[in-house]
């Protein structure tokens, strides 16, 4: 039975061979483990354990799923086992209710004919705004020359530089980039952002979107805050 495995033990048995700090690291991850099952929580997926984990001063996501470190996602396994679960993330409650509505099945809903329209284009314009980050996402490298054009007098210079137009987002534009690394979508994906702009899926270690994806993004709202 699930509830007969003993956890405790388990961390007695793992902490074996192992250095007073690693020793100590077991002990606070297996209270800290504890506490949480008591609590009523479900969710051990690495990625959710990490987080808490540190939260608490304790081992963070990084050390945990290291593959040396086989002896933390051991524990953690011991404690799923316990609740009846397994350490895969659970699916967020009333998923299905909140999810978002076919485009069609939408404006069958609207009866007022100019509020129809209104959010035909709204739909039109975020597929638009789909469309064009499906290309960004495509794109592994980005190099805009910002240098001025010079002028010639009726002769064309040898290396030619265009001049790129400006242009304006609008406040929905702005909204849909912002959504994508909103930091609660980030955490129900169970994704992350590296440094140089990588967006990875921190429970498999995949690529999301390549470098330097975020960054280009945050120039583009014009967000210098790194």
């Amino acid at each position: 039975m699930a509830n007969e495995i003993n956890p405790d033990i388990i961390a007695e048995s793992l902490k074996e061979g192992k250095s007073v700090r690693m020793q100590n690291s077991i002990d606070k991850l297996n209270t800290m483990l504890s506490e949480y099952y008591e609590s009523g929580e479900r969710d051990f997926s690495v990625t959710t354990i990490g987080r808490v984990s540190q939260d608490n001063g304790g081992v963070g996501y990084q050390s945990i799923r290291a593959t040396k470190n086989k002896h933390f996602r051991d524990l953690i396994a011991a404690w799923a086992a316990k609740a009846e679960t397994t350490m895969k993330k659970p699916p967020v409650p009333h998923a299905e209710s909140r999810r978002e509505p076919k485009d069609n099945d939408l404006l069958k809903q609207i009866d007022d004919p100019v509020l129809r329209a209104w959010m035909g284009q709204i739909i039109a314009e975020r597929n638009r705004i789909r469309n064009e980050l499906n290309i960004l996402k495509s794109q592994t490298e980005f190099v805009i020359d910002r240098r001025p054009v010079r002028q010639f007098d009726n002769q064309a210079p040898d290396n030619p530089v265009e001049e790129l137009p400006a242009f304006t987002l609008t406040e929905m534009e702005k909204m849909a980039l912002k959504a994508l690394f909103d930091k609660e979508r980030l955490e129900e994906n169970g994704w992350e952002i590296h440094e140089n702009g990588r967006v990875m899926a921190t429970e498999y270690d995949t690529e999301v979107l390549p470098r330097p994806f975020a960054k280009v993004i945050k120039k583009v709202l014009g967000d210098t805050d790194e």
